[in-house]
């Protein structure tokens, strides 16, 4: 055996596997059901990263390696459904800790704005993350759950979450995906208990939007100096 151990090829690392959730289709790239997909492209562009189409992942992917810390990106393009059948390549491929899969999922529950993170739980009826807790039974994976509001009666769930966000929404929805990538970037710098206080208080862009205002204050002393 240890002859020819030698030849079996060890998986390359990865520290973090950020999941973002949607539909392929074109008709449903701006669909509450895709905010997934809108936090993962922005994430991307954001450390100028290509999401590239690879057959063998069934999605587009493409690896951060960022201060010895290596965060892979997923967008699956297999549907909503099938979203695990994407991940579980990505994981037959790379040695991950299951704990530090993040997947970003719309949650009706909460208005547009909010996010929260926590692991375990159920599916809450969101059809892609039942298809995600067949490949991950240990059911540890985070989810970073972004608002898409309760604007539906009975019945009308399925219409709703493919319907397109409001032109009163905007506004929050911008801030909510931005939230969401600075979400992202804390949570793969820091203590994962640290993170979900952060987030899930809302302490974490407070701080931010109080460091922006004291490096423009200082921008301005010095313009006025």
């Amino acid at each position: 055996m240890g002859l020819f151990s030698n030849f079996i090829k060890k998986k390359e690392e990865l520290d973090f596997l950020i999941v973002g959730l949607g539909n392929p289709d074109k008709i449903y790239l701006d669909t509450r059901h895709n905010i997934g997909w809108m936090v993962a492209d922005k994430f991307a562009k954001k450390h100028k990263l290509t999401l590239n189409v690879l057959p063998k992942f069934k999605g587009q992917f493409a690896i951060l390696s960022e201060n010895g810390v290596k965060t892979g990106i997923l967008k699956p393009l297999t549907y909503m459904n099938r979203s695990g059948i994407s991940v579980s390549h990505i994981l037959e491929n790379y040695e991950i800790d299951t704990e530090k899969v993040i997947i970003v999922i719309d949650e009706y529950n909460f208005p547009v704005g909010k996010l929260k993170l926590n692991a375990g739980g159920s599916d809450g009826g969101h059809n892609g993350m039942t298809s995600i807790m067949e490949f991950i039974p240990e059911n540890n994976f985070q989810r970073l759950r972004c608002g898409i509001d309760r604007k539906f009666g009975p019945g009308e769930l399925v219409d709703y979450v493919l319907s397109p966000f409001g032109k009163d929404e905007i506004e929050n929805l911008e801030i909510m995906i931005n939230n969401a990538v600075t979400s992202l970037d804390y949570l793969i710098r820091n203590p994962l208990s640290r993170a979900v206080s952060f987030i899930n208080s809302g302490k974490l862009w407070k701080n931010e939007e109080k460091a922006d205002q004291e490096n423009n204050i200082a921008s301005n002393r010095k313009s006025t100096d």
